[in-house]
């Protein structure tokens, strides 16, 4: 086992990194940036969502207080679908239809 704070890579980290060695070094400069990219973003959310946790706890609260309240209503889908409907057609002043699976 490694000292306390030092990293450690786990069997299958290892293993990935055994196949990875196996590719043509162009393919493993993709693969390399693909996972920096990916453990980038990881961080990056993980900063924003780190951040946002009090504002995101005062909303709920804020929703639930309203929704105790009788303040807030039922959510219909078909009524959603049907204000997206007229909002378009009054934007472009056609009928688009809906797409199959689309909200509109």
């Amino acid at each position: 086992m490694p000292p306390k704070g030092e990293p450690t890579v786990t069997e299958l980290l290892e293993r990935a990194f055994v196949e990875a060695s196996k590719l043509p070094p162009a393919e493993q400069e993709v693969l390399a940036h693909r996972l920096l990219e990916e453990l980038a973003a990881e961080n990056a959310f993980d900063r924003m969502i780190t951040g946002s946790v009090d504002k995101l706890a005062r909303l709920a609260k804020e929703a639930l207080d309203e929704h105790r309240a009788g303040l807030t209503e039922e959510f219909d889908p078909d009524q959603l679908r049907m204000h997206f409907n007229f909002t378009h057609k009054q934007v472009h002043g056609r009928d688009q239809g809906s797409r199959p699976g689309s909200l509109i």
